[in-house]
């Protein structure tokens, strides 16, 4: 069977294409254990700076697409909200006609590689990952415009078209894209009630799998984590800087934490002091993160958030939507226990026996819970003991694999 990715990274081959991702996530992790343990012939594609050819890394054949873009060109594509739809396309079919895959894998809709709907023969399946025109809504906060977002971006991210407006604006041109797309793949890989849903809803006649996924190797060999004995009760959140991630919730919990007299340390993952959401949100709710006992920890490898975990008492999951948060799915691997606004597929990871769901997206009823859960340590252990098993059997290796080889089979059966 050959298999042909398109992803966004080139996984395992990072570090021969000079990418800063240095492999280690869940799409190498998947690429190691699909040549460890099946007789799948894979092949990836992805849009690359790199000037290096294709090549066989491993058991991998690697095509690099090469990005056909010069500064001028890319400044003017950011000023006016260009997004590629079938820019590359002659490239893709090129690469498909070389290889002759069987099936091919898009790694999420957030990209143009779904421009390959409806353009080849080969049955195409898309990997679900997040749902944009699901988080379109919350990208733009409650109570903010769009000249907040232009406030609170210097001077250089505006003239370079990357300051947060920007960055809306191409947001949602892209959740357009992937609307139209959607009814044109007949063949889908997802995990949650909330992506299938969605799928049944905007490509009502197209073929839906459940297929977990694997996470970092890292989370599965290390040891589970025990309640530590902190002077300050440390909460860890895991946030990569976007708006809907809630970063606004964080700072309005700390300011209730901090009202109520606990004594407690947040520390944030993913973000630095000098992110930009950060400002915007500081300025419109006036309140600062150094007030407030959060500690902005910048981007961290596997190894140090793991570090992270076990030095932590709580995982806190702020975001405002989202469809299956692999940080969730580590923090439970661990066995942390997680506390989580109910949205998205969220509910499709954890119930009242492995964490702790919010109905209501608001940081009182956060705070409500966090100074419950301080006052619950057993519980605490009793749920990141349940939210270990759960994970363990959800993303297990030989599982997942499984699942994926029938959808394969599957689609290979119905061409």
């Amino acid at each position: 069977m050959k298999i042909l990715w398109f992803t966004n990274t080139p996984s395992l081959a990072s570090g021969y294409y000079g990418c800063e991702y240095a492999g280690g996530g869940w799409i190498s992790g998947l690429e190691s254990a699909i040549h460890e343990h099946t007789e799948i012939e894979l092949a990836e594609v992805f849009l690359t700076n790199s000037k290096n050819s294709s090549v066989v890394l491993g058991k991998t054949l690697y095509f690099p697409v090469l990005r056909r873009e010069n500064s001028i060109q890319k400044l003017i594509n950011r000023h006016f909200n260009r997004v590629s739809t079938k820019k590359y396309l002659k490239d893709y079919l090129k690469i498909i006609d070389e290889f002759k895959p069987d099936i091919i894998q898009i790694f999420g809709t957030e990209n143009g590689f779904s421009s390959l709907c409806g353009n080849t023969k080969v049955p195409v399946c898309i990997h679900l990952q997040g749902i944009l025109s699901g988080i379109e809504q919350y990208f733009l906060p409650e109570n903010n415009s769009k000249l907040d977002l232009l406030r609170y971006s210097s001077l250089m991210r505006i003239l370079k078209g990357t300051s947060l407006l920007h960055i809306y604006m191409n947001f949602r041109r892209r959740a357009k894209r992937e609307l139209r797309c959607l009814p044109l793949c007949h063949y889908y890989l997802g995990r949650t009630t909330y992506d299938k849903t969605f799928i049944m809803r905007h490509a009502p006649n197209a073929t839906y799998f459940h297929c977990d996924e694997l996470l970092r190797n890292g989370f599965y060999e290390t040891k589970g984590w025990i309640n530590p004995v902190n002077e300050k009760f440390i909460i860890l959140t895991i946030n990569n800087g976007e708006i809907y991630k809630g970063i606004d919730i964080v700072l309005k919990t700390a300011s209730v934490l901090k009202e109520a007299g606990l004594i407690f340390e947040w520390r944030i993952a993913g973000v630095d002091q000098s992110n930009e959401v950060l400002h915007l949100f500081e300025g419109k709710t006036k309140l600062s993160h150094k007030d407030l006992s959060i500690k902005c920890l910048g981007k961290l490898n596997a190894e140090h958030i793991i570090e992270q975990m076990k030095e932590s008492n709580l995982f806190v999951h702020t975001s405002k939507v989202d469809n299956s948060p692999n940080s969730v799915c580590e923090a439970m691997l661990l066995g942390m226990p997680v506390i989580a606004f109910n949205v998205g597929g969220v509910s499709s990871l954890i119930d009242s026996d492995c964490g702790i769901l919010i109905n209501r997206v608001e940081s009182s009823e956060l705070a409500k819970e966090i100074l419950q859960a301080v006052s619950s340590p057993d519980h605490l252990e009793k749920i990141g003991r349940s939210a270990r098993l759960v994970a363990s059997d959800r993303h297990n290796p030989a599982k997942v694999l499984a699942n994926l080889q029938k959808a394969y089979q599957k689609i290979i059966q119905k061409v």
